[in-house]
């Protein structure tokens, strides 16, 4: 989540010298080839069962493909602040989708944290109010997309290491990415890229990408989609903390208090999910 918070900054350096679609196709080159060799190194297999192709490269297609169309072009055309907010609601759709699919139980404590830590980012990115436009519409698809992947990849991740289950969901992704992405790519300036664009870049491809999405999925496959997703809560705090860090935008006191309430509620959920397994493991 650390590395996801400063994404929101590093993206708007990046756009500066490269597009959008340029940015999701070799994001998605050095994703995989970082993948692959750590693959190697760790010799964890890159197949996976027949029976399971093609759902882990629908995996792959939405979590790496359509999520991140909609996330890079929704964040060209919106603010930090707005995707920031967007992005929020992720956690409440997985706990919804993760009910609908009876991978998890009702839990209203959870729910009720989800929604204070919520309302702890809304205290954090809302100082300058909310314009919606077409990028927000995209980022609020990005969100109901992930959320539904995560979902998807759970039962999964009980069978394949994280590692293993995200290298070979990857080329998924290259399904809606060359139609999208190819032409952009090819006709980028590469050579003119300057050390900060390479360097926010290495940031989106390699830590927010390869190393962030991996530790994510380590987090569904040890607690659970919903739980896991209760730390994206976190992105917006850390993304305005790197604003202030990197652009000089001012942290308010309203945006402390978002701070103190996004922690209360993830505390408050994980607690209540915590009850509920007891009370369940008591009555059974």
């Amino acid at each position: 989540m650390l590395l996801w918070g400063y994404n929101f900054v590093a993206v708007k350096f990046v756009y500066h010298e490269i597009s959008p679609a340029a940015v999701s196709m070799a994001r998605f080159v050095v994703m995989y080839a970082v993948l692959l060799v750590v693959c190697r190194i760790q010799k964890t297999p890159i197949s996976v069962d027949r029976e399971d192709r093609l759902s882990i490269l629908g995996v792959g297609f939405l979590s790496m493909g359509i999520y991140m169309i909609f996330f890079l072009e929704g964040m060209s055309k919106s603010t930090p602040a707005q995707g920031a907010i967007i992005l929020a609601c992720a956690p409440i759709m997985t706990n919804v989708f993760a009910v609908l699919a009876k991978q998890e139980r009702f839990c209203l404590g959870a729910f009720i944290g989800a929604l204070v830590s919520f309302a702890g980012v809304s205290a954090v990115v809302l100082k300058e109010g909310f314009k919606p436009g077409f990028g927000d519409i995209l980022l609020l698809l990005s969100s109901a997309v992930w959320s539904f992947q995560a979902v998807w990849s759970r039962p999964y991740l009980r069978k394949y290491s994280s590692l293993q289950l995200l290298t070979a969901s990857l080329p998924g992704a290259l399904i809606p990415l060359l139609p999208y992405a190819l032409l952009p790519t090819l006709h980028t300036n590469w050579e003119g890229i300057g050390f900060w664009g390479w360097l926010n870049f290495f940031h989106v491809s390699v830590l927010s990408g390869a190393v962030g999405f991996l530790g994510f999925y380590m987090g569904v496959r040890q607690i659970g989609a919903s739980r896991a997703m209760l730390y994206q809560f976190l992105v917006p705090p850390m993304a305005a903390t790197f604003g202030y860090l990197a652009l000089k935008m001012p942290l308010e006191p309203l945006q402390l208090v978002g701070f103190v309430l996004v922690v209360a509620g993830i505390v408050w959920a994980n607690r209540a999910r915590e009850s509920a397994a007891v009370a369940v493991a008591a009555t059974a």
